[in-house]
């Protein structure tokens, strides 16, 4: 678990950095893993569009949509994803998740 200094530098770490892309993307899949999905979801979003390149948060940000209901948004971001690599275990997740939507 997290301890209470560790937490406190990932709030510092936040407030020194609130836009790096890491960070949100950790935050909004913790949003979106504690039943405030679409919470997550507008943190994600901006993670991502920092981020456009980074297809892990793409895929958090397709299962955080999903998680809030928004099954064409995150048919939309997945659909992206299965465009990766064929060896991408991002690819693979992607297409896991699109089969369940």
């Amino acid at each position: 678990g997290m301890t209470p200094e560790g937490l406190d530098s990932a709030v510092h770490a936040q407030r020194l950095s609130p836009f790096t892309p890491g960070i949100l993307d950790t935050r909004g899949w913790a949003l979106t893993h504690n039943g405030q999905a679409k919470r997550g979801v507008q943190i994600l979003h901006m993670a991502s569009s920092l981020a456009p390149a980074q297809g892990d948060i793409r895929l958090h940000l397709a299962q955080a949509l999903a998680s809030a209901g928004d099954k064409d948004g995150a048919r939309k971001e997945l659909t992206e994803l299965t465009k990766l690599d064929k060896a991408s275990p991002i690819r693979v997740e992607a297409e896991k998740l699109l089969a369940t939507l």
